[in-house]
């Protein structure tokens, strides 16, 4: 790309023309860059604070806001722990018929409430609970 701000563009320094807000689009550079990214650039970089954009009108801008895969980029990068990755839900037959109560070729141990006791177990350790 092609900065705004260019020490070959007039005779004012690059520090001069960043305080003053003193830029240029050269067509030979920026033809291929749309009027509304232009707009935005420009309204960020306005002198007067109090005219500036805010990242909350930059985010509302149309540049961002008509563009959805732009506008999904911008905020898994503004509010990552917003954007939450769902894990896929895997359902076993197995436990699924435990849960339901219905009758399977093998068993279904539920846990419970009850403490171990020597009648519940027969090694003197609680048994191991399958869910």
């Amino acid at each position: 790309g092609y900065p705004p701000f260019s020490e070959s563009i007039s005779g004012t320094s690059l520090n001069d023309q960043i305080i003053k807000g003193l830029y240029t689009f050269p067509d030979e550079f920026w033809s291929e860059v749309s009027e509304s990214a232009k707009d935005l650039i420009r309204k960020m970089m306005c002198v007067d604070s109090t005219k500036r954009l805010t990242i909350n009108d930059i985010l509302e801008h149309p540049w961002l806001a008509d563009d959805h895969e732009n506008t999904t980029r911008v905020n898994k990068i503004m509010y990552p722990s917003t954007v939450v990755s769902t894990p896929p839900t895997i359902t076993s037959a197995k436990r699924s018929a435990c849960d339901d109560d219905t009758s399977t070729s093998e068993p279904c141990t539920k846990p419970t409430d009850e403490k171990p006791t020597e009648s519940n177990h027969s090694s003197g350790r609680p048994k191991r609970v399958k869910h």
